[in-house]
């Protein structure tokens, strides 16, 4: 699923470098950074999900939230940043992006390809959300069986390499000009 999610992120990327304005290529370069920590964060969280129960199949999962509950923080953050919340680096990206597309606007009232194609893009950020949200609720929410009660939380060594990284998306979502200014 994150790799299928790192797909969907690169498609936003290239319409932000098709629409080959400031905006459309500020919000690629963006979102390329920002999407590069997102997903390590989660493929890091995913690797020590995997470590401690031997799966990353989600009918195996759930409830995994009691008894690791700092990495069930650390992944509703990454998910978050992943699917683009406002408040992370990933939404400045997007929006960037969005605006890019849209500003290649076609004569009077029609639509020129590069907002239908933003539009159908639009759908991604849903599409995303309810599938990132829901391997969330599989993973994390609900019961806890009896053969995760007592898995470790995250190691005091990983957690540094995932909240070093969300940190910084959360920097470039409040402050993003920190950023722009050095893709520029």
């Amino acid at each position: 699923m994150l790799g299928f999610s790192s797909v969907m992120h690169m498609g936003y990327i290239f319409l932000g470098i098709a629409a080959f304005n400031p905006l459309g290529l500020t919000g690629a370069a963006l979102l390329m950074f920002a999407h590069g920590l997102s997903i390590a964060a989660l493929f890091a969280l995913a690797g020590a999900v995997r470590e401690r129960t031997g799966s990353l199949e989600f009918e195996k999962l759930g409830g995994l939230a009691k008894p690791m509950p700092v990495m069930g923080f650390l992944f509703g953050l990454a998910a978050f940043a992943s699917i683009g919340l406002p408040g992370f680096g990933n939404f400045v990206g997007e929006l960037l992006i969005f605006f890019g597309a849209f500003k290649n606007a076609g004569q009077g009232l029609t639509f020129s390809n590069y907002q239908i194609a933003g539009i159908a893009a639009l759908w991604g950020v849903v599409i995303s959300a309810v599938y990132m949200l829901r391997a969330y609720r599989a993973t994390f929410l609900g019961e806890t069986p009896a053969r995760w009660s007592g898995l470790a939380d995250l190691n005091y060594y990983l957690r540094p390499a995932v909240i070093l990284p969300l940190a910084v998306l959360l920097l470039a979502g409040f402050w993003p000009q920190l950023f722009i200014n050095l893709f520029k």
